[in-house]
């Protein structure tokens, strides 16, 4: 007799995105697997600013297949990168903005 249930379940970390076109507001849902609980978050991105219907539903298509293949490399939008913002103090900030500025000139 065949076993229906695998004792092995996939573990997926996102759903795949979808866009939804409103009368008042268009935006791009998907779920992500969120860090800390392990469970799927949803994930909403929304934009109105293109006047243009059609331009508006072709950068929404190319929104979701950028946002496919991020999410298909690992990148989580529950993550924040380290590198963008970090507290430190007035004297090593400063000296690292003076380093880079001497490395350029």
């Amino acid at each position: 007799m065949k076993d229906r249930y695998s004792p092995i379940t996939p573990m997926v970390d996102f759903t795949p995105e979808q866009l939804h076109e409103g009368k008042s507001t268009w935006y791009i849902s998907f779920e992500a697997r969120h860090p800390e609980t392990g469970q799927l978050r949803e994930v909403c991105y929304k934009f109105n600013r293109i006047r243009n219907l059609e331009k508006r539903r072709q950068e929404g298509i190319k929104l979701c297949k950028d946002l496919t293949i991020k999410l298909a490399a690992g990148w989580n939008p529950f993550v924040e990168s380290q590198s963008e913002l970090s507290i430190c103090s007035f004297k090593s900030g400063f000296r690292g903005v003076y380093a880079r500025e001497s490395e350029t000139c």
